[in-house]
């Protein structure tokens, strides 16, 4: 199987120690990896990837990202996973591996933004995690808010890469067209004094998304 995927992310990591270990999937082309941060003598898991390298010519990659945690606490210690540097790199690593048409699940109750924009409608690519994967070249989306079966685990965001430079253009005009109908439920919900922090975002986001790709 490949090296362990994206732990070289954590190498700068300072007064931190992390770890792994890696279990054999379902499937000869799947693994799963633990991701553990530590402090001292404790040590505490911080997510788990599951890894499928594809089976040309009939199944392309795809990620999976669960069980994470915003943050870890070690003690009188806590690292911080959400809006780290570590996140950043993490995004980037995963979008570095996968390929034209590949996909990324990556479970979202680590993130109570993205949680709580999803719950109020607001369309995935203009959350926080999302806007995030497509600035990292993602163009197509689904919220799986409601999972189907216990397989599938917690609510996640699926996001997939375009097989082609026209596909990524039709998936970034059927974004526009997402981000335009949402308007009215952008004004709505940024008058609600207990929305109000989170819709700043949002429009922040939905404004420089449609500023900047959607001009046409």
């Amino acid at each position: 199987m490949m090296k362990v995927l994206c732990a070289e992310i954590f190498n700068d990591l300072e007064g931190f120690s992390y770890g792994f270990s890696v279990r054999r999937g379902r499937f000869p082309e799947e693994e799963n990896i633990e991701i553990h941060i530590g402090y001292g003598d404790l040590s505490r898991r911080l997510m788990i990837i599951k890894v499928f390298s594809g089976r040309l010519p009939h199944y392309r990659k795809w990620v999976e990202v669960f069980s994470i945690n915003s943050a870890v606490m070690l003690g009188e210690k806590s690292f911080t996973f959400l809006n780290s540097v570590y996140e950043d790199r993490l995004i980037r690593c995963i979008s570095e591996f996968l390929g034209p048409g590949e996909k990324v699940f990556i479970e979202y109750t680590y993130d109570e933004d993205t949680r709580r924009a999803v719950e109020v409608g607001i369309p995935p690519h203009l959350t926080r995690l999302g806007y995030k994967l497509f600035q990292h070249g993602f163009t197509w989306f689904k919220d799986w808010y409601f999972p189907e079966g216990f397989m599938e685990g917690g609510p996640k965001l699926q996001a997939e890469k375009p097989i082609s430079d026209d596909v990524r253009t039709k998936h970034i005009r059927d974004l526009c067209l997402q981000s335009f109908s949402s308007v009215n439920l952008l004004e709505s919900l940024g008058r609600s004094s207990s929305l109000y922090k989170l819709m700043q975002g949002v429009i922040k986001t939905y404004q420089e998304f449609t500023g900047r790709y959607c001009r046409d």
